[in-house]
């Protein structure tokens, strides 16, 4: 498990990369701006922006859903996630695998110190993995 502790660390490592690059948060969606358009807004201006345009035979993303009212609902989840609610998540999840860091134990095996017991059994890393998409085996 201490390998999955390292997959853990180096994710959130990734994660919190992309959200400090990206122009910080709070941001927000005015709703609706017309069919097939979104905006997301940060504090002085747009931060993304997408358009759809009508075609006769639209390519399969677009068909199945990505334009209009769905593109809407896309920009107000990247627009709820923006960096600054990221990073909270992050510092969240950086917490839980630091108190679950495995460590030798006096009798010098690895033991998670906040579950006194092994890391192969350590629910809160394995829960932590699985949130970010990294498999557990084991």
């Amino acid at each position: 498990m201490t390998d999955l502790h390292a997959k853990i660390t180096h994710r959130l490592s990734e994660l919190r990369a992309v959200a400090e690059a990206a122009t910080p948060g709070p941001w927000t969606t005015p709703g609706p701006d017309t069919v097939g358009e979104w905006m997301i807004y940060g504090e002085k201006w747009a931060v993304a922006y997408a358009a759809v345009t009508e075609h006769p035979d639209p390519p399969p993303a677009l068909r199945d859903g990505i334009g209009g009212e769905q593109a809407n609902h896309n920009a107000a989840h990247i627009a709820t996630w923006n960096p600054a609610h990221s990073l909270r998540w992050i510092e969240w999840a950086e917490e839980v695998a630091d108190r679950h860091m495995p460590a030798l134990g006096n009798d010098l095996l690895i033991w998670c110190w906040a579950c006194n017991r092994s890391p192969d059994f350590c629910a809160e890393l394995a829960g932590l993995a699985s949130a970010l998409d990294i498999e557990v085996t084991g």
